[in-house]
């Protein structure tokens, strides 16, 4: 993941971004890292990201 946010110039602007983050497990046992994120799903999320940012 680090190297697709190398290639995409993405460091600095995830550096600036100010985040919260608010995470429940709703009384599971499981969480959602329990589950490895798919390569496409992967990129579309870093590729949506690069827009979003270039835009501000």
């Amino acid at each position: 993941m680090a190297k697709y946010l190398q290639i995409l110039e993405l460091e600095e602007p995830i550096a600036r971004l100010k985040v919260v983050h608010v995470a429940g497990t709703k009384g599971k046992d499981k969480t959602g890292g329990d589950i490895p994120m798919p390569a496409y799903f992967r990129f579309l999320a870093l590729l949506a990201f690069k827009i979003f940012s270039d835009e501000q």
